[in-house]
């Protein structure tokens, strides 16, 4: 069946206990499924067999290949699909290079195979608490992907770890409560290698990167951040002070489970990198975390005259402007300390 809901149109099939969603028409590269502030009704349709009550909330599972360029449909479906009636000048398939970013509905409980395979410019995708079970090779070629906005608390239930089983790129996840931010994880790059054990022709799996031990941290389900913490001692020694530094600027600016013991470990880290830390911040425009370094380090008169160099070459005004109102404050307490 097709269905038109908030300017897209969705070709779906009724399952067992709700909908598949196997293709996506949209305007743009940018689609929200999961928009709710409609309401999707319809007095004239009285056969709900045909016409979904709030499609985007029974859409539970994304068919294999889905927002690919190599589209496979059930025979009943390629028929519709054929016969799309659309203006292509305006709506385009949803799949391959043209996705750049997707929200999709809290109800999905499952994603097939390869459902995102080759769509090289796709850099986030939003999902709710409810995945179960992800198909293999779900993410191939998503080059860009970076960003996973997941619609819970960090101290839910979800299915992150099985998505995050999916990627092995560096992903930073955010949790969306009520449309706030309520924690930001960064799991770093992993690789794996098999290398053959001669004569015996027998492979062994070498996995290189804290990322992969990252992705392990999870309890029943659940966010399990004490054990996060134990991978920064290696992971501050092998990545990037770029990548270890954001790990450890979000454990700061969300503690849930946050021991102290953590807490100084990453403080000690900021501090002794915060010029290139707060330098990667406006570089990705990330205002929130600039706001945070500037009140814990706004007494450091070096980092504070780096950042404005680099917030006024990147050419970021909104960060420049915040820097140069620290400063202003900082020096105004002076001031008033040898005022008489």
């Amino acid at each position: 069946m097709i269905r038109e809901i908030n300017e897209l149109i969705l070709l779906l099939d009724k399952n067992e206990t709700g909908f598949t969603l196997y293709r996506v028409f949209g305007k743009s590269g940018t689609v929200d499924i999961a928009d709710r502030k409609k309401d999707h009704t319809n007095k004239d349709i009285e056969n709900e067999d045909l016409y979904i009550k709030r499609e985007c909330d029974k859409i539970n599972k994304i068919a294999p290949y889905c927002f690919s360029e190599k589209l496979h449909l059930p025979e009943k479906l390629q028929n519709e699909y054929d016969e799309i009636d659309i203006d292509k000048t305006i709506y385009h398939e949803f799949a391959g290079e043209f996705a750049n970013s997707i929200k999709l509905p809290d109800g999905v409980m499952q994603i097939g195979n390869n459902a995102f395979y080759n769509c090289k410019k796709l850099e986030s995708i939003t999902i709710g608490k409810n995945i179960k079970e992800v198909g293999s090779d779900v993410f191939m070629n998503c080059r860009s992907l970076n960003k996973i906005y997941l619609r819970s608390d960090i101290s839910d239930i979800t299915g992150l770890k099985q998505v995050l089983s999916r990627i092995s790129s560096e992903i930073e996840v955010t949790y969306i409560k009520e449309e706030k931010v309520i924690a930001k994880v960064l799991y770093p790059e992993y690789s794996e290698v098999y290398d053959e054990i001669a004569p015996a022709h027998i492979f062994g799996r070498n996995i290189e990167g804290e990322g992969f031990r990252a992705r392990q941290c999870f309890d029943g389900g659940k966010a399990d951040m004490n054990q996060y913490d134990t991978i920064f001692p290696k992971a501050s020694a092998e990545e990037s002070v770029k990548v270890a530094g954001k790990i450890a600027l979000y454990r700061l600016m969300y503690p849930y489970m946050l021991g102290s013991s953590s807490e100084v470990l990453y403080m000690d880290y900021l501090k002794n990198n915060k010029n290139e830390i707060i330098g990667s911040c406006i570089y990705d425009k990330n205002i929130d975390e600039i706001k945070f370094m500037l009140e814990k380090f706004s007494g450091d008169r070096n980092m504070i005259e780096r950042a404005i160099v680099v917030a006024n070459e990147t050419g970021f005004g909104e960060a420049a402007a915040l820097i140069l109102k620290y400063r202003r404050k900082k020096e105004d307490i002076r001031k008033s300390r040898y005022a008489f």
